[in-house]
């Protein structure tokens, strides 16, 4: 399959995946109890005042209507009105979707350069002190849950240490407990599975082959195992990648961090339905992004592999 085809199916896929996704989160948010016409008008509202205020959300519409003119919306760049705040609501969520991309980035950077390192390092010396020492320290940080690694982050480096910021986002110094905090749980996945890839591609017989050559060891293990060990490490990398973009919510509560995935939860409490449908339609438009490009790099990093 050439690339065209390659990315035209794909981009089917994911207009199909989205479509069943906003008509999976409409459909929810419908039987979701409470009616968010009330948290606009308060607790002293009379009942005519709330239903100028469903009429004027659209809520006294039928629900199949609502659903069509939200969907139509979405091409035009008109994604609603925010319940609570009144403003628009596409703004606020390319705001906070981009406070999340840069935490995500930043902490899956961090994940994938140590991982990698230590997986290879791991490798190298399978069934050594070493290696057992680091297949410790991995199960450790993929067992610890993110929100107690960034207290504790917070409570070294900020209270007792006092050399980073604790919560905020408003310079570059704030951004490095939060993405140490994320990237902890998948620095031990991508080691794991580093170590794993790299161990079986070593028995390989073109690797004993290119030693059997005389080709210096960095060059046998950096360009010729390595690399064909890259396609389950990459796989790992992007799903983490995803996953660290949709489970934010705890860090950034933790650090206040203002990022999509602490807007989404601050608006399901608040039932602010347009901001809880934009959130979850971008947050699964980015999990299928991820996933067509570490597809498109499997043919990047491994020729043999095709887009098919």
């Amino acid at each position: 399959m050439d690339l065209a085809s390659f990315i035209t199916r794909r981009l089917v896929y994911a207009a199909l995946v989205l479509l069943a996704l906003s008509v999976l989160v409409f459909s929810i948010l419908q039987l979701v109890p409470g009616d968010p016409a009330v948290t606009v008008g308060g607790m002293g509202a009379s009942q005519a005042d709330i239903e100028v205020i469903r009429q004027q959300l659209g809520f006294d519409q039928p629900v199949w209507w609502q659903f069509l003119r939200w969907l139509g919306g979405l091409f035009t760049g008109d994604w609603g009105t925010s319940i609570v705040s009144r403003e628009p609501v596409l703004p606020i969520l390319i705001e906070r979707f981009r406070m999340t991309l840069l935490l995500a980035s930043a902490g899956i950077l961090f994940a994938a350069v140590v991982g990698v390192t230590l997986g290879v390092n791991a490798a190298l010396r399978a069934n050594s002190a070493s290696d057992l020492l680091l297949s410790v320290i991995a199960l450790i940080g993929v067992s610890a849950p993110i929100f107690w690694i960034g207290l504790i982050l917070q409570l070294v480096f900020s209270v007792r240490l006092g050399l980073l910021p604790s919560t905020g986002a408003g310079s570059l110094s704030h951004l490095i407990l939060p993405a140490l905090a994320i990237g902890g749980n998948s620095i031990g996945i991508i080691m794991r599975m580093t170590r794993a890839s790299l161990l079986e591609v070593l028995q390989q017989d073109y690797v004993r082959t290119a030693q059997a050559k005389g080709l210096k060891h960095r060059t046998v293990i950096y360009t010729h195992a390595l690399r064909n060990a890259l396609v389950p490490i990459l796989t790992v990398i992007g799903i983490q990648f995803a996953y660290l973009m949709g489970g934010a919510v705890l860090i950034e509560t933790v650090f206040v961090w203002p990022g999509i995935g602490k807007l989404l939860a601050d608006s399901v409490f608040r039932r602010d339905f347009p901001i809880v449908q934009g959130a979850i339609l971008i947050i699964g438009a980015f999990f299928i992004l991820v996933n067509t490009l570490v597809d498109f790099a499997y043919t990047i990093v491994d020729p043999r592999i095709k887009a098919g």
